[in-house]
């Protein structure tokens, strides 16, 4: 592959699917400079994936999970795969896209947000939609999109959902990982799928704490419940704290588990392939990184609890270096020097005091103790291994203490009862059925993603902005992408903008009985007219396309 050449790479057994992809992505970069290349999923996909992925390093994946039979058969890897790829250092930027066969699949499976999806897709006869917004989040190019209706300067007031992840909760308070940093003593509103009854919806945040290294998101803190006071009169709608002591003590056998979180340090692709698919990410939050970054963010941020690394006391030559790190001038080799600089960063940290477990080592464990000035140091002689990654992993568990709440649950991310959400207040400026605008008190990082239930649920991919937003003193102004919705459902879409336009409520609320049968006639008649055009483009072309292909292999 020659130097600046882009890799897309297709996870998936659609063909027409694909054809349409090669097709799109002639047309975008027509100068040669990428390929498209498939992986088909099957029963041995996996290895195959973290191959093509560490030959091609891809900067756009598209993964099929429409694939029902497949996808159930093979949904623990789904997951390991992207948290694989969001968390190597060189691929974390990259986009993922996910095609589904339904709304109602994607609602089953969305904690893969959490994973690290940046894009979801509803399949159906068109997919120019997703190329355009999916090669815009890889590439941020100038891409022609259509022209939208679009509802504008509205300015209605609405509480968008932010999706959530629950690390652990007791019956006092809930640990969740998200993109947003709320202030502490702030009283925020949200929903919890712990049971049935579990009626809560506010709940102040108690403090920041540290990142799991099983999720994809950048904030994590405590939010403490609230319940009736003893006070209060007592309803059936009251929420109760003995309900939820009940579910947690029921439920203690179940999810009350120790999982270590483990930074593991080394630049070996097919080790941490054999790490990946070894089952250990079952029995701990595990994140790995090629070397030490010089500013140790992911040992600030994450605060594992343990740290291994395989020291290598080797020489190499500045061209050596900048080859194994890919011309990467942030990262530390992993040898005695980068261990003391580490050790020395550990003891600035407050309450924090993580087991160094040190590989290929030429000294024991007190002689390294002794010259680092920290106890806290495991030493062995051999290379890093699964086997003894796996018995040191045991060991703790059997005598380690959790480091969370004796009583707290420790939800896993594959559970339905890992999924929230937390209402974000917004004032909406503009909605179209590609992308909708807004303003919000909250720094949101780009391309996080957002849910919006109105007409119906969708998910929001924020973008950098196609479109000029006003400055608003105390606010952010945020454009994001519409996503996860079906083309069965965009009739319904254009309907509410139709009405925002003609007929603007004062709440944002879609009000089906006042779209009248003009309104259903001209709305989105030119868009549909422009769509129809694309088509039948982007389909010539992926047939001449084809032919061609076809024409050469014959030569």
């Amino acid at each position: 592959m020659s130097k600046g050449r882009n890799t897309i790479l297709y996870i998936g057994n659609d063909q027409i699917f694909l054809d349409d992809l090669m097709a799109f992505d002639k047309v975008f970069w027509p100068q040669n400079t990428s390929e498209v290349v498939q992986l088909p999923i099957t029963r041995e996909w996996l290895q195959g994936a973290h191959g093509q992925i560490f030959t091609r390093m891809p900067q756009l994946v598209f993964i099929d999970f429409s694939d029902g039979a497949n996808f159930k058969m093979l949904n623990p890897q789904f997951y390991d795969l992207l948290n694989f790829v969001k968390k190597h250092p060189l691929l974390k930027r990259t986009p993922i896209c996910g095609t589904f066969i339904s709304e109602e699949q994607l609602a089953e499976n969305r904690n893969l947000f959490a994973s690290g999806l940046s894009y979801a897709y509803i399949k159906g006869d068109l997919y120019t939609t997703l190329f355009e917004d999916s090669y815009y989040l890889a590439f941020e190019d100038k891409i022609a999109f259509p022209r939208y209706a679009m509802a504008s300067e509205i300015n209605l007031d609405y509480q968008l959902k932010m999706p959530v992840v629950v690390k652990n909760m007791n019956a006092d308070k809930i640990v969740i990982e998200s993109d947003i940093s709320f202030r502490e003593d702030e009283e925020v509103e949200g929903s919890f799928n712990f049971f049935e009854d579990f009626s809560g919806k506010k709940f102040t945040v108690a403090r920041h704490t540290s990142l799991s290294s099983r999720n994809f998101y950048l904030c994590g803190q405590e939010l403490f419940i609230k319940y009736a006071e003893p006070w209060d009169e007592v309803t059936e709608d009251s929420f109760l704290k003995e309900t939820v002591e009940t579910w947690v003590e029921f439920n203690k056998g179940r999810y009350a588990k120790l999982f270590p979180a483990i930074l593991l340090v080394n630049d070996d692709n097919l080790f941490i392939y054999d790490l990946t698919v070894s089952g250990l990410s079952g029995k701990c939050d595990l994140c790995f990184s090629y070397e030490l970054e010089n500013q140790f963010l992911q040992v600030k941020n994450n605060r594992p609890t343990i740290i291994m690394l395989e020291l290598d006391e080797s020489e190499m030559t500045d061209e050596m270096l900048a080859t194994k790190y890919r011309g990467r001038k942030d990262y530390l080799r992993s040898n005695t020097d980068a261990l003391m600089m580490l050790t020395s960063f550990i003891k600035t940290l407050e309450y924090y005091n993580p087991i160094l477990v040190l590989f290929n080592s030429p000294s024991k464990s007190e002689a390294i103790r002794k010259v680092c000035g920290y106890n806290s140091i495991l030493a062995h002689n051999e290379k890093m291994s699964t086997a003894v990654i796996g018995e040191l992993i045991s060991f703790y568990q059997a005598n380690k203490k959790s480091s969370v709440d004796d009583d707290s649950l420790s939800i896993p991310l594959a559970s339905q009862k890992s999924m929230a959400a937390i209402n974000i207040p917004v004032k909406i400026t503009g909605l179209t059925e590609h992308e909708i605008t807004f303003l919000s008190s909250y720094s949101l990082p780009l391309f996080s993603i957002l849910k919006l239930d109105e007409p119906f649920e969708m998910y929001l991919t924020i973008m950098p902005s196609i479109r000029d937003l006003k400055i608003v003193p105390g606010f952010h102004h945020y454009m994001a992408f519409i996503s996860g919705t079906s083309e069965t459902r965009l009739p319904i879409l254009r309907q509410f903008i139709t009405q925002l336009i003609d007929h603007p409520p004062k709440e944002f609320k879609f009000y089906p009985n006042e779209v009248t049968e003009v309104d259903k006639e001209i709305e989105g008649k030119e868009i549909i007219i422009e769509k129809k055009e694309k088509k039948v483009k982007v389909e010539r072309m992926a047939v001449q396309w084809v032919r061609d292909e076809k024409v050469k292999s014959k030569l």
